[in-house]
């Protein structure tokens, strides 16, 4: 359980006073008992003890009491009737078992709300006994310091009271008091309280390794000592630097057990509450204290901060306007627009979270500023929203916008769509080259379509049969061809041989005028026939499609059709060496992706 006791140079207010209700009686020293007591509430099981918890400190011993020993939560009862089970233990997370923000959130409930709360829980006391909604104690003036603002005591101030002035003076959630009431006490449910219980509520001051600290006593010493303590654990300033090991930000590992048999895991602190509860209670439940619910794990089982998560969830709920920790949301950038008639944005990334939603309407224009799972955090005229990213879409700088468009028409022969457009920005946008981006284009079934269709076209003068387009983009599909190869593959084929007339003259002198844009001379037609009588068609149109001339040809078609210009000698030179190397594919990837193109894009799309 428990929960380092202060050294005197830490606590600057004096302790001392009791219980209205002290009976005189020495208290039990505060342990939590292991296991799931019966339904009669009587206390059962074994007392476990553990090592001290933490470093040596460097403060010669200022802070070393800080760090004594905890006992296993078990949790001294089994979850009463008046508590509705709906905690989903299977969201629990070590690493972040309440946000920051609802953990020092001081303005939750008011005295008046606290109360009602108290008495809803017990609504009738067992005769004999004073519940917490009954209980009165005298609170202590304390002095503002780096933990807590001042605190003016009063005489018999109700339990109420105590815990909103104390959430108010030091900064913390008065449901976050109530829970550590119950797992330490069990006294927000109790019917039939005993006086040891307030003398010892939250359990501070009580180390596994002795008898709890008398100074500590008292229901206000403890609820007030708490809190300070939980404000310590973060070194505020003017403090030592002595509670570290659990801090937030890092990775450390945490025990399942006092028992060092049962090992630890290492957890990703990720909040300074979270860090807080470690520092209070040590341990994080196994897999079977998660199993169990309310109930008993295992031998290396611990149900502190199972138990804290159970009830404030039970109790308080999970907060769906509650946005997560920046640590937890990735950074991201760029202009988004809303894509569907009306898009709620959230003040935190869930459905749930029904407070202050806003209705953005289509071709509204939002910053993007994170992403957490498939929720967007943006900002909308100088506010913060989360919103379903699915229903934006990117919005295209001017200059990739325009570099989009040429390459469609180019390339594709059509206009780009709106959500063509927004995917490839947004590939760009997060650092795509312009050159890959004409590598999915012209390695597209649609290009590839394209080629095919040209070539039957050109070449044989008909449309495609569906036998032979499926065959043709299948092989292109697994790597076998080119889209350049079915124009080159239809030259040599017998049907483009009896459409150009059927004599081996004619068919080089139209292969001419297919490859090379030009008639062939007479010498040329001669010597190419020759060529096709000896070797075949196809060795013919092999040889002038890998020519030098030829190369340089299609690179002149592709500067006039790309960059609306003749290719002066340098150019055919160097683009057509590049060609015969690697292929038609590599130029226009070079063309299309050269500062040149952008540029004549960006004149063409203003």
């Amino acid at each position: 359980m428990r929960r380092g006791v202060w050294s005197i140079a830490e606590v600057s207010p004096t302790l001392g006073f009791v219980s209205s209700r002290e009976s005189g009686i020495t208290p039990t020293p505060a342990r939590r008992w292991v296991g799931v007591l019966a339904a009669t509430l009587s206390l059962i099981g074994a007392l476990l003890l553990a090592p001290a918890v933490g470093p040596s400190p460097d403060t010669g011993g200022m802070d070393a009491a800080a760090s004594a020993a905890e006992t296993v939560d078990a949790g001294i009862d089994a979850a009463p009737a008046s508590i509705v089970k709906t905690a989903d233990l299977s969201q629990f997370q070590a690493g972040n078992i309440i946000s920051d923000a609802r953990f020092f959130d001081r303005g939750t409930m008011s005295a008046a709300q606290i109360q009602q709360f108290l008495e809803a829980k017990v609504p009738a006391c067992q005769s004999g006994y004073t519940c917490l909604r009954d209980w009165y104690d005298t609170s202590r003036t304390t002095g503002a310091d780096a933990m807590c603002g001042a605190y003016a005591g009063g005489v018999r101030e109700r339990a109420s009271t105590i815990i909103y002035k104390v959430a108010q003076a030091c900064g913390i959630n008065p449901q976050v008091i109530l829970v550590m009431l119950q797992k330490e006490q069990g006294l927000v449910t109790h019917v039939w309280p005993s006086d040891w219980r307030y003398t010892i509520a939250m359990g501070q001051g009580c180390p596994d390794t002795a008898a709890c600290d008398t100074r500590y006593y008292g229901f206000f010493n403890q609820v007030y000592g708490a809190a300070w303590q939980l404000k310590r654990y973060a070194n505020p300033p003017g403090t030592s630097q002595y509670f570290t090991w659990y801090a937030p930000g890092k990775t450390w590992n945490v025990r399942w057990h006092p028992n060092a048999a049962c090992g630890s895991s290492p957890v990703y602190i990720q909040n300074q509450a979270t860090a807080d509860l470690y520092y209070y209670t040590p341990y994080q439940p196994n897999a079977a204290a998660i199993r169990a619910g309310y109930g008993e794990g295992d031998g290396c089982s611990s149900y502190g901060n199972r138990n804290f998560y159970n009830y404030f969830m039970d109790w308080f709920g999970a907060n769906p306007c509650q946005p997560p920790p920046d640590s937890q949301v990735t950074a991201a950038s760029g202009q988004y627009m809303v894509n569907v008639a009306s898009l709620n944005a959230r003040k935190a990334p869930s459905t749930a979270c029904a407070e202050g939603v806003v209705s953005l309407a289509q071709g509204t224009i939002v910053v993007k500023q994170g992403e957490y799972g498939s929720w967007w955090k943006v900002a909308v005229n100088g506010s913060t929203y989360w919103v379903a990213s699915e229903y934006l879409l990117y919005v295209t700088p001017k200059d990739v916008d325009a570099f989009l468009r040429a390459v469609y028409i180019d390339v594709l022969g059509r206009e780009a769509g709106t959500g063509e457009r927004a995917g490839w920005g947004q590939a760009i946008a997060s650092g795509m080259p312009r050159t890959q981006v004409v590598y999915g284009f012209i390695n597209s079934d649609e290009f590839r379509v394209l080629k095919i269709t040209e070539a039957y076209r050109e070449v044989l003068g008909r449309e495609p049969e569906d036998g032979g387009m499926s065959a043709w983009l299948n092989g292109m599909r697994a790597g076998v061809l080119l889209p350049d190869d079915a124009y080159r593959a239809f030259l040599r084929s017998d049907e483009y041989y009896l459409r150009t007339g059927g004599t081996d003259a004619l068919f080089v002198a139209a292969v001419y005028e297919k490859i090379l844009h030009r008639p062939a001379g007479p010498q040329e037609v001669d010597g190419w026939s020759r060529i096709v009588a000896a070797s075949g068609r196809a060795a013919v149109v092999d040889s002038i499609w890998m020519s030098v001339e030829t190369a340089r040809a299609r690179v002149a078609v592709m500067f006039k059709a790309y960059l609306g210009r003749d290719a002066d000698q340098a150019a055919l030179q160097g683009w057509g060496d590049i060609d015969l190397r690697s292929g038609d594919n590599a130029v226009r990837m070079g063309i299309l992706g050269s500062a040149e193109y952008q540029a004549r894009a960006e004149g063409r799309f203003p």
